[in-house]
């Protein structure tokens, strides 16, 4: 992954935790390790829910489906 990828998906997962807070989530973790290959990007908690957030963050205006993009 080249470094403006990286800045470019860091940049995605604070703008996700910002708005994950204002709809009153508490961010429990971030950038979990999951084994050799997994990560999960954010961990968040409302009301007894914890929600598992994968981030996807695009250069272009192009369309595709977040799904297709996961390996």
């Amino acid at each position: 992954m080249s470094c403006l990828n990286k800045e470019l998906g860091k940049e995605g997962e604070n703008l996700a935790v910002e708005y994950l807070k204002e709809q009153g989530y508490e961010i429990i973790a971030r950038n979990v390790t999951m084994g050799k290959n997994g990560e999960i990007d954010i961990i968040a908690l409302k009301d007894d829910i914890y929600a598992f957030v994968e981030v996807r963050s695009r250069s272009t205006d192009d369309y595709i489906d977040p799904e297709s993009t996961i390996t």
